[in-house]
């Protein structure tokens, strides 16, 4: 049986905490993952890729100097402001929104390239919004939008040859935030010190409590605790890993989590 009692707002609010999942992809999982690699060129039939990746990111960028105009670019660092440079042609890697959540991890990003071949192709970020190849900068990365752009032309070929092939990888760590509702419930010294279970009658009696419930030294047991909304509909319960004693000489408190 069940004993109600109303919480306060007080009693309920929100914490958040981060889980970063690595991941792992390479050959025929790339398309399945809806991770995509696109060679684009200006002026060419998908120009039309070219002039939103330089109008979000490389617009109005002075090479070697700093930022003019007054559009976002979101860089990723105050390190190399006006460093971005973007010729005639690129190549864009797109991840899934539900593979990086709300950004990829600055320093997880790796794409190997022709692992088995005779020749390697690796590169990595610097953590600062950069794609290296060694110490080499190639190319930029917006970890919020979970896109690599490879801007260097010695490094364009490689990966317009070698990334939907099957040997290719990808490793990143997405950010999921999780976000966990905690509910207070306060039990008062004085409240919820009779049991409700119908099992503690005498069988055949007017509510009778049989002998062994009626001494000061019975007391109910605690076995789970359900939260209703405002229309008394049971939303969730948590189950006690082991039922304790209600105590009737000090207020007890548990606290429920749950995960949305």
């Amino acid at each position: 049986m069940s004993a109600f009692k109303k919480l306060n707002r007080q009693d309920v609010f929100v914490t958040a905490y981060t889980a970063r999942k690595q991941f792992t992809v390479s050959g025929s999982e790339l398309s399945s993952n809806d991770i995509r690699g696109l060679n684009v060129v200006s002026g060419s039939t998908n120009g039309s890729y070219y002039s939103s990746l330089n109008h979000l990111y490389y617009k109005d960028i002075v090479s070697g100097s700093y930022l003019s105009g007054s559009l976002e670019h979101y860089l990723q660092t105050s390190l190399y402001s006006g460093s971005r440079e973007l010729g005639t042609t690129a190549y864009i890697i797109s991840l899934e929104n539900r593979t990086f959540g709300t950004h990829i991890e600055p320093g997880t990003f790796e794409v190997d390239l022709n692992r088995s071949g005779p020749l390697t192709y690796y590169y990595t970020d610097d953590s600062e919004g950069r794609i290296l190849s060694g110490s080499s900068y190639i190319g930029d990365i917006i970890y919020t939008h979970g896109i690599a752009v490879i801007t260097d032309s010695s490094a364009i070929p490689d990966f317009s040859s070698y990334f939907d092939e099957p040997l290719t990888r990808i490793r990143w760590k997405s950010n999921h935030p999780i976000y966990i509702g905690n509910y207070t419930v306060k039990v008062r010294d004085y409240e919820f010190n009779q049991t409700q279970n119908p099992s503690i009658t005498v069988s055949g009696s007017d509510g009778l409590l049989q002998g062994f419930a009626t001494g000061s030294d019975f007391n109910p047991y605690i076995t789970g605790i359900g939260l209703y909304n405002d229309s008394n509909e049971l939303i969730a319960v948590a189950k006690l890993g082991t039922p304790i004693p209600k105590s009737p000489d000090t207020d007890m408190t548990f606290v429920i989590k749950l995960d949305y």
